[in-house]
Formats: C-alpha cells, sequence, structure tokens
C-alpha cells in the first residue's frame, strides 16, 4: 500500500523517537512495532515491555514526548500514551488517509 509522503516522514520519525526513547530510558525487555493499514486510516502502534512512567507528568517535561504529539497534530490527528510503572508503554497514532492536507505541504 501507498502512504502519502507527508504521513510516511512524520510516522517515521515518530517511530524512530520511540525506538530512540526505549532505547535510552525504558530499561525495556522487547519492543514492538506495528503498523495496521485500515481502509481510511494507518494505525501506528510502538509497544515495549519496561519500566514504563507517569505519562503526564513526562509530556510536561520530555521534548522527545512533546515532539512526537506535535507530529501526529501536524497529520491531523492525536498521540496516544499508556504507560504503567513497571509493566511497560505502548504508543498509538491513528492516521486518517482521506484527508487531502495530509500531504505534508
Amino acid at each position: 500500500f501507498e502512504v502519502p509522503k507527508g504521513i510516511e516522514d512524520h510516522l517515521f520519525r515518530i517511530t524512530q523517537e520511540g525506538i530512540s526513547n526505549t532505547l535510552r530510558h525504558a530499561e525495556g525487555t522487547k519492543l514492538t512495532i506495528d503498523l495496521f493499514n485500515k481502509a481510511d486510516y494507518l494505525l501506528l502502534r510502538i509497544q515495549y515491555a519496561g519500566k514504563g512512567f507517569d505519562v503526564d507528568e513526562k509530556m510536561k517535561k520530555s521534548y522527545g514526548l512533546k515532539n512526537m504529539r506535535e507530529r501526529a497534530l501536524e497529520i491531523g490527528t492525536t498521540l496516544h500514551i499508556v504507560s504503567l510503572p513497571g509493566a511497560g508503554t505502548r504508543i498509538e497514532v491513528k492516521a486518517p488517509l482521506n484527508k487531502e492536507e495530509n500531504d505534508g505541504d
């Protein structure tokens, strides 16, 4: 399947930041990245087993998480993070494919 260039670039950078955060902070044992192609959206899911964190607290301080959120907003969606201390983290971005403004221009 073909992904619009603007969406592709932002999803790549979100994934890159997710991997970087996992390697630097999570003390994780397993990292999984999935990209699901649905009829009208793509679902990017980054999950890892690791120490987890308080999402509200980290969103205030983490440049990387703020950047991921901004990239999600640029493609017309939001960043959804679920993290439990001691239980790992799941990050999801549901990118709409039916919006012309998502062409990255």
